[in-house]
């Protein structure tokens, strides 16, 4: 079962699901009734009710009970403290899924909880601070206002310097954290953590073109050992399994910044790297119907593809042309 799939990242799974063979059923459950998601699956089930509700806790279980679910993954990272919620009941039903330890669910659902976190373990964060501290003259840098449970681009603000933070913030400074924006180029690193400890991956990719925090134009990048370094570090770090995707800024070769971690899949760029050998979908879905032993390392088909997402996908082996 693929919750939450109605979006992009949703869509690309299923679509990397169907290609690969490794799910002789899935079923998929989202809100949306008009997602192309609903001509992917096998079944589509809508479901009513906001993830932050109850409801959609009893709405999942049902929807696991009726369908003889044995194995879930989630797409949306808001979905993480409602498995947490109802682990026990999953676990009675014997359904397998991505492990995202409690802590690690609270960490990566608490943009501040997650670079205190990040930063005390000697990686690399950018300047932080809450909404209180900044004073009548305006934010003394060029900065980002962003949710601290937010996702993508939702309650994010670009401010440059002396600029004062907008109202929305000033209402609810608690739901907010106040970074420096991030110089350098925007990067992603995609892998999957399978029950054994492996890693497959990471792939790192250039983030060329964005849009409501959606990668639409990528370019696959050789980090070499600096990006399983950091990867390992925190996979190390939350002790996850699963898809996890790692966001940041490079500046001359080097990462200096982590702005984001994901357990999910990565919505813009999971075409991409697919077409380097990296199926996330199927890797996962493998890991938890089959065991990590069904699970081979894949292997890398290009050195360099780019990736262009508008109304479909397509990747274009660049070390061809």
């Amino acid at each position: 079962m693929l919750s939450c799939a109605g979006g992009v990242g949703g869509q690309t799974a299923l679509r990397l699901l169907r290609e690969a063979g490794t799910c002789p059923r899935v079923v998929a459950i989202d809100a949306d009734e008009m997602s192309y998601a609903r001509l992917l699956a096998d079944n589509y089930v809508i479901v009513g009710h906001p993830v932050s509700s109850p409801e959609y806790q009893i709405e999942l279980l049902q929807v696991v009970d009726r369908e003889d679910v044995t194995a879930a993954i989630s797409c949306y990272s808001g979905e993480l403290s409602v498995y947490a919620a109802i682990a026990d009941e999953l676990d009675i039903r014997g359904v397998r899924r991505p492990g995202v330890p409690l802590a690690a669910v609270h960490a990566l659902s608490d943009k501040r909880r997650l670079y205190e976190l990040l930063s005390n373990a000697g990686l690399p964060v950018p300047a932080f601070s809450t909404p209180d501290s900044i004073g009548r003259g305006g934010v003394l840098d060029a900065s980002v206002v962003k949710l601290r449970d937010g996702s993508g681009s939702r309650g994010l603000f670009r401010l440059a310097v002396g600029d004062e933070l907008p109202r929305a913030v000033l209402d609810s400074p608690s739901s907010y954290i106040v970074q420096s924006a991030a110089r350098g180029e925007e990067i992603s690193l995609d892998g999957v953590v399978l029950s054994d400890g492996r890693v497959c991956g990471p792939i790192a990719r250039r983030r060329l073109r964005v849009r409501g925090g959606l990668a639409i134009v990528g370019e696959s990048l050789d980090l070499g050992a600096a990006a399983d370094e950091i990867f390992s570090k925190i996979v190390a770090l939350l002790q996850v399994t699963g898809p996890l995707n790692v966001q940041g800024f490079l500046e001359g070769g080097k990462l200096i910044g982590v702005t984001d971690v994901n357990a999910r899949f990565p919505a813009g760029g999971m075409a991409l790297t697919a077409a380097l050998g990296l199926n996330m979908p199927a890797l996962v879905a493998s890991d938890l119907l089959f065991g990590p032993a069904s699970v081979e390392s894949p292997q890398i088909r290009y050195k360099r593809v780019r990736h262009y997402r508008y109304y479909d996908d397509a990747v274009i082996p660049l070390d061809l042309m």
